[in-house]
């Protein structure tokens, strides 16, 4: 009863954590298209709840290990269990990851926002806002995390939990360096936007 209950918390979470990402990932989509710094404004606000991420990486930990303690003794679950291990990696590089170069980058971007006058986007404000290396990171996390959701749904072996986060990875990576093109750089001054 207690185990069902665990898991139903630590499935809850991990719903809180899609739902947080999509907000930033859509907010990020947006920002391609956005023409002025009113906009950018706007669509840079989700981002002040990235730090959120950090208690739930931290709940997602606890209660995956208190899981793990719960486990009925028929199919008991160990720390060394491939779907158990490669997710403590993965939460462990999400740790590390979101605040080094995601919250970094917000931070940033919000003081560059804030500096910049009303009206267009210059192009130096639209780099920072597009910049490929928090998209890349940002959709790299999100996609290794949905790996590990995978990897404990089916539980496989070790070669294919490494490959199916290191899929995710990649997956990441593509998704990441597409949705950091700008698509309105020239829609500004009247030519057609292009995708």
């Amino acid at each position: 009863m207690l185990f069902n209950f665990v898991l139903s918390l630590h499935i809850f979470v991990v719903l809180c954590a899609i739902g947080l990402a999509g907000a930033l990932h859509a907010a990020e989509i947006l920002m391609r298209r956005a023409s002025s710094v009113a906009e950018l404004r706007v669509l840079a606000k989700p981002g002040k709840f990235g730090p959120a991420f950090g208690v739930i990486v931290l709940a997602l930990f606890g209660l995956g290990s208190w899981l793990v303690s719960l486990s009925p003794s028929d199919e008991k679950f160990h720390m060394k269990d491939p779907f158990i291990w490669t997710a403590i990696v993965v939460l462990v590089f999400l740790f590390v990851t979101g605040p080094a170069v995601n919250g970094r980058h917000h931070t940033k971007l919000d003081k560059a926002i804030e500096a910049a006058p009303e009206g267009p986007i210059s192009g130096e404000l639209r780099t920072l806002a597009l910049d490929p290396t928090a998209a890349i990171f940002g959709y790299v996390n999100t996609m290794i995390a949905i790996a590990v959701v995978f990897n404990m749904a089916n539980k496989p072996s070790t070669a294919i939990s490494i490959i199916v986060i290191l899929g995710g990875a990649v997956v990441g990576t593509a998704l990441g360096w597409l949705t950091s093109r700008p698509v309105a750089a020239t829609a500004a001054v009247g030519a057609p936007a292009a995708d």
